[in-house]
């Protein structure tokens, strides 16, 4: 699958800074039809609980896809995979950024659109049809101002967005580096969503050997993807400790101990 990013230089990543045409025009587009959205908010919006259980469930290919993908990257940074819509479905990083982070409510469920967090690399991809850079104070919630944001929409059907890929980082990180990293990443996961048909195994196949309850493929299929006690909990409307019993009998059943090893038995690696 052919992208701009596979023969562009690393510096003409710059071309996806926002121009002060854009900024003004995103600002205005703000400020007219979000003219409450306050600055001074000290958390990201999160969605309703259905909306976030339905979105997750349609984009598990996705989420899964570029998992098989991540790199390590050896800095601070956070980083997010969203839907169409701009809502977080997947967050991953720094232990001491996604903590800091959460602290803002951004997590699984939270908005990035414009309407929610005004001015972002995110909103600025969904608006502008592209990727993305959004730099400090360029970002409309003061939260974010101590980051610089990279987006990269990923490409599906038909040319559709299907997602956004999202790097936040200090203002100290060259940004260029991320958005070639990131416009690799969603050209091969854009590939991957245009190669799947109706037929294609998903993750609830990948369980169906192990015999497990209705529920426990429920808590599993979000435990594969990386959520935590307590946000599967929200999701399914269970206690942290409830997901937990279901997952250690979801071990036993498995013969597996952690983690890792359930997701390589899913896999049939091990």
């Amino acid at each position: 699958m052919s992208s701009i990013f596979s023969t562009a230089p690393m510096d003409t990543a710059r071309v996806f800074e926002l121009t002060p045409d854009e900024q003004s025009d995103l600002t205005k587009l703000l400020h007219k039809q979000y003219p409450r959205l306050s600055a001074d908010s000290r958390y990201l919006h999160k969605l309703r609980e259905q909306e976030v259980k339905r979105s997750l469930e349609t984009n598990d290919y996705l989420v899964l896809s570029v998992q098989q993908r991540m790199l390590t990257l050896q800095f601070p940074h956070l980083f997010l995979i969203t839907d169409s819509s701009g809502m977080v479905l997947y967050v991953n990083g720094s232990e001491q950024v996604v903590k800091k982070a959460g602290g803002f409510q951004i997590c699984t469920g939270s908005s990035f659109a414009l309407e929610h967090a005004g001015l972002n690399a995110v909103s600025a991809s969904i608006e502008l049809h592209r990727p993305s850079i959004v730099c400090g104070e360029e970002h409309s919630l003061k939260i974010l101002n101590e980051w610089n944001s990279c987006c990269t929409p990923i490409a599906g059907k038909d040319r559709a967005i299907s997602g956004f890929l999202v790097v936040f980082t200090d203002m100290t990180f060259d940004c260029s580096v991320l958005i070639n990293l990131l416009g690799y990443i969603s050209s091969v996961v854009g590939h991957d969503i245009l190669e799947k048909t109706d037929d294609d195994i998903n993750l609830d196949q990948l369980l169906n050997p192990f015999q497990l309850t209705n529920r426990e493929k429920e808590v599993m299929r979000y435990w594969f993807l990386d959520y935590d006690y307590k946000q599967i909990g929200q999701l399914l409307k269970m206690s942290p400790a409830t997901v937990k019993v279901n997952v250690t009998n979801v071990y036993n059943k498995m013969n597996v101990n952690s983690k890792a090893s359930f997701i390589l038995k899913v896999l049939g690696i091990i």
